[in-house]
């Protein structure tokens, strides 16, 4: 609600006042609203007061006045306000500090022409020439944003309170514009209002500012000048950063996925003068930071200062009452380390967590003959105790919603790791407590009216109407108080995905339990996984020397493998999968990670992907279980046929050209690479349908790499591995030159959501040094294929790959200079997509041409890679908000 405006309730109340009725409140609200405008009458009062004994300070109507301490950036010799101007030519403006004249500007007057005023600030001249407009400058480097003098904080404090009053205003204005920029990840405009305000209108920055300022270089994932600001900051004598500021520094840290800062920072806080509480909000900003690294060993830790009991030389948290998100992070984290006892420990804590706020809530508010309470009928009263209108215990409260869906999240990670530690009774118990929460979650919120959330129910618009009676009072609050549709529809994929994974655990409880499906060893699949540093690197654009570009540094193999290892222990539970495999021990384990890593760290996929038997001697991967009938083995068959004749054709070419150096051995299998895996939906279909090749599937968070790693077990996908970390580092550093025959990017994040060209942001992967990345890991002839939802984005990406070229500076091959790396491949989309909105006809596969590049529209079908149509998370996610329509592009390496 906008600032000044009031609820109509409270409107109607100081209506009915005024005639004389409405009651105690309304009386109460009436006085309020009273004082309200007298305070209002007397400051304009005084401001009357005050121009009538200062009119030489103000501005008559129809004159320019842009002198002063606010004003422009003028040169010294002009006498104006200007960045130049140095603390002796501010005094002499004061008339303290000798002739005006001696400034040089010919229209100079002595300070006798415009005496000071009572502020001790005199009046410039009026004959003047204007100081030139402002220049818009959007330099993001830190170095170059300006900071505030400590003279002109002096002089602001000697300023009447009437003048410091309108320059707070006009600060605040700016800051509002810079929130609004940062919000956007407009980093440089955030930073040219703020160099505005500070260089050119010479206003004191407050708080605000300085947080506003932060925010938008951490959205756009520029952390040296995020912590530079934070700086600058603390140096602000009586300026304290408070926890909304170190949060946001805490939410750049995990966009980074540098959990080391995190932990840094967040033990930093308490120990600040003043000290700085931590909240909720922080601890789990920190556990967000932890899920995304993999981290689960330092989220108990933190966990465990919350409850009390950490470590006796660790500093408590008790202060920090944990909350539904609290509990359902630590959960997730527990679970894929295959903690089941510790699990069941948080789960026990939520629920006695959850019944004294039930007991707290049912306690809450006034007695039965006070007024209800508007809020409390609309779903969430924070003021609980304190409140003192009737909280009816028949009304449906968020808080509600919230506990059971935190109940269904935390079971269906229970589930799955009783499932893979083949615990399979408490498996079943956990996803049947899940379905009952997920039914009382849906409930609930259809009883509150949660857009969507009685789907299907032929008396959902009847329901969602009636609701819980709600008065008309209340349903303008929970209009207020509801949703967005953003928010609704990521509630409603949540509880829709949870359901997905409870399906698929049951479904591979039921196989391995009918003989379906032969039981997996999971510590043997962990070897196949590999999870490599997750904070973020900045890839430039190639050049030596550039950001990001090649750095040839020297690995040291042994720390790398120990490095991998403990992270296989700490983050998904390898000693205790260990400890259930006839197969695998973590000695093994350890000596596997280091005989498919080279001595130049780079993998061998071939040693990766191959299975050892009981004799010791390595085999390849075993073949997908899967039914297949008679018919579609005469079209695998076809397509068999075809491709060994392509990769035969291939291997003809391949073996006429010179081999790149350092470029990988010839692997007999095609390995093929989807960057941004998410949860590995898609991944893992296309390595059960393809199981002649080797699928690789490399996402940045550390959580999503366990949901990967868990589907090819449950699925029994042999020939993927579940790869973590960076692509960016893992293509430079991990990925041989000529190893991967196909790279695939579905649903890639553009650098905002909104599309806004003006966004920055430092996180964005797909840049022309990625995509040269991309190029030298490809084999000759390999192929990428791009799919999303975004059109925009889309031809963006096509635009940047049809511009690349070899370039010998970049280390290319100089007999090719000037030739384009990638060359575009003709394709279809899919014919047999499942909507009629996807379904495009092979007749009808044409495509826009972006300077040599193709982008079809549809889902990608023959000639793309795409074996089979499996919808990903993030395809589901867009089609609740009904975003149907996808684009994709093909390219070979030329």
């Amino acid at each position: 609600m906008g600032k000044g405006k009031k609820r109509p309730w409270i409107q109607a109340k100081i209506a009915a006042a005024q005639e004389g009725g409405g009651g105690k409140e309304a009386a109460v609200l009436a006085e309020a609203e009273r004082r309200k405008k007298q305070k209002a009458a007397d400051r304009a009062a005084r401001e009357r007061a005050f121009k009538e004994q200062n009119p030489e300070r103000f501005v008559k109507d129809g004159e320019d006045d842009e002198g002063g301490f606010g004003g422009g950036e003028t040169n010294a010799g002009d006498g104006g306000g200007g960045a130049d101007a140095t603390a002796d030519e501010w005094s002499a403006r004061d008339g303290n500090a000798g002739n005006a004249a001696s400034r040089g500007g010919t229209n100079a007057v002595a300070p006798e022409a415009y005496p000071p005023s009572p502020g001790g600030y005199a009046k410039p001249p009026r004959d003047r020439p204007p100081p030139p407009p402002w220049r818009d400058d959007e330099r993001t480097d830190v170095s170059t944003v300006p900071d505030v003098e400590k003279w002109m904080r002096s002089k602001e404090a000697r300023l009447p309170e009437a003048a410091k009053e309108q320059r707070r205003s006009r600060a605040e204005a700016i800051t509002r514009q810079i929130a609004a920029a940062a919000q956007h990840k407009q980093l440089g405009k955030a930073v040219n209002h703020y160099r505005r305000l500070v260089k050119h209108e010479r206003l004191i920055p407050t708080s605000y500012t300085y947080a506003s300022l932060l925010n938008a270089y951490v959205n756009s994932g520029d952390m040296r000048g995020a912590e530079e600001i934070l700086r600058r900051m603390k140096a602000v004598p009586g300026m304290s950063p408070n926890v909304v500021v170190y949060t946001t520094i805490l939410k750049g840290h995990m966009l980074s996925g540098d959990v080391d800062k995190a932990e840094a920072l967040i033990n930093e806080m308490p120990k600040q003068k003043p000290p700085v509480a931590l909240d909720a909000r922080a601890v789990n900003t920190f556990l967000r930071v932890c899920q995304r690294a993999g981290d689960a060993p330092r989220a108990w830790e933190a966990y465990r200062k919350m409850k009390g009991s950490g470590p006796v030389s660790a500093p408590c948290w008790t202060s920090v009452v944990p909350d539904d998100a609290t509990y359902k992070l630590v959960a997730r984290l527990l679970s894929q380390s295959l903690s089941a006892r510790d699990v069941k420990d948080v789960i026990a804590d939520a629920a006695a967590h959850a019944a004294r706020d039930r007991s707290a809530r049912a306690t809450s508010g006034g007695d039965a003959s006070a007024a209800p309470c508007q809020f409390w009928n609309a779903g969430r009263c924070d003021r609980g105790a304190a409140c003192v209108f009737f909280h009816d215990p028949e009304k449906t409260q968020r808080a509600d919603v919230e506990t059971a869906d935190a109940v269904a999240s935390m079971h269906v990670n229970l589930a799955h790791c009783a499932a893979l530690l083949d615990d399979a009774e408490a498996a079943r118990l956990a996803i049947e407590t899940a379905n009952n929460a997920l039914d009382e979650a849906e409930a609930l919120a259809s009883k509150l009216g949660e857009p969507g959330a009685v789907a299907g129910d032929p008396d959902a618009e009847e329901t969602q109407t009636r609701g819980q009676n709600v008065d008309i009072k209340a349903a303008t609050l929970a209009g207020a108080l509801a949703d967005s549709s953003a928010t609704a529809t990521y509630k409603r994929t949540t509880r829709a995905e949870l359901r997905l994974e409870l399906k698929r655990v049951g479904g591979f409880l039921k196989r391995v339990r009918k003989g379906a499906q032969e039981k997996p060893d999971v510590a043997e699949y962990l070897t196949r996984a590999l999870v490599f540093d997750s904070r973020v690197e900045v890839c430039g654009d190639g050049v030596p020397g550039a950001p990001g570009a090649e750095k040839n540094e020297a690995p040291d193999v042994d720390a790398l493998v120990s490095t991998l290892h403990g992270r296989l222990c700490d983050a998904y539970g390898l000693e205790r999968a260990c400890a259930v495999s006839a197969k695998v021990t973590v000695a093994s384990a350890r000596a596997r990670l280091r005989s498919v890593l080279g001595d130049d760290g780079r993998v061998d996929f071939a040693t990766l992907f191959s299975r050892h038997s009981d004799s010791g001697e390595p085999s390849r991967a075993e073949s997908v279980p899967a039914t297949i009938t008679a018919p579609d083995k005469k079209e695998k068959k076809s397509k068999k046929d075809k491709k060994d004749k392509k990769d035969k054709r291939d291997q003809e070419r391949r073996s006429s050209e010179p081999s790149a150096p350092g470029a990988a051995p010839e692997n007999a299998r095609p390995v093929k690479l989807e960057i941004c895996a998410g949860n590995g939906d898609w991944a893992v279909a296309q390595a059960r349908a393809d199981p002649d090749s080797d699928w690789v599937a490399l996402e940045l968070r550390h959580d999503r790499v366990y949901s990967i790693f868990s589907r090819a077990v449950c699925e029994g996908a042999p020939n993927l591995c579940a790869m973590g970390g960076d692509a960016a580092s893992v293509l430079r550093k991990h990925v041989r030159p000529g190893s991967v025959s196909h790279v695939f990017v579905n649903f890639p994040e553009p650098p905002h959501h909104s599309g806004d060209a003006a966004a920055v942001n430092e996180f964005h992967l797909l840049t022309p040094g990625f995509f040269r990345r991309m190029h030298r890991a490809l084999t000759a002839g390999g192929g990428l294929t791009l799919f999303s939802d975004n059109h925009r984005y889309m031809r963006d990406l096509a635009r940047t790959l049809a511009e690349l070229t070899y370039e010998p500076q970049r280390g290319d091959d100089p007999a090719k200079a000037g030739e384009p790396l990638f060359a575009a491949e003709a394709a279809k989309p899919r014919a047999e997509a499942r909507d009629d909105a996807r379904a495009i006809s092979d007749a009808d596969a044409s495509f826009e041409n972006i300077e040599g590049v193709r982008l079809y529209r549809g889902v990608p079908g023959e000639g793309t890679g795409h074996l089979v149509h499996e919808q990903s998370y993030f395809d589901r996610f867009w089609e609740q908000g009904a975003r149907t329509e996808r684009f994709f592009a093909v390219v070979s390496k030329n």
